[in-house]
């Protein structure tokens, strides 16, 4: 499965864990968002951090996108392997409209090491 929800914390954040390419629904309630707790409805998410890693030396990278499945914004495109800190740096990455999405696209990461994790701090409303 490309896609993970490694730790979902009620009326706080969640950790999801991408090994390919994949969709998460942020916003909604319990039976709608991948990032609502039993009885909660996300209203809106943030990015707060992104760990990543690929293979280097063969042009694998990470594309983290966000939108409604129409014209999408890009967030980042991360290749080697590092952290970002969004939040620790004044810098978090907001998702306010509702219906919104995150795209994980991986490009030439199909070697087993590759990954892309993030923590997505969520609003209930």
């Amino acid at each position: 499965m490309a896609v993970n929800i490694i730790r979902k914390s009620p009326n706080n954040s969640v950790i999801v864990h991408f090994t390919g390419t994949g969709q998460i629904n942020c916003t909604g309630n319990d039976s709608v968002s991948d990032l609502a707790s039993s009885g909660e409805t996300v209203t809106s998410a943030t990015i707060k951090q992104v760990f990543f890693g690929s293979p280097s030396g063969n042009s694998a990278y990470w594309t983290v996108t966000r939108g409604d499945g129409g014209a999408n914004s890009v967030v980042g495109v991360f290749d080697s392997t590092a952290w970002m800190d969004f939040a620790g740096s004044g810098a978090s990455l907001s998702l306010e409209s509702a219906g919104e999405f995150i795209y994980c696209t991986a490009t030439a990461c199909d070697d087993a090491s590759s990954y892309l994790m993030m923590e997505i701090k969520k609003e209930i409303g």
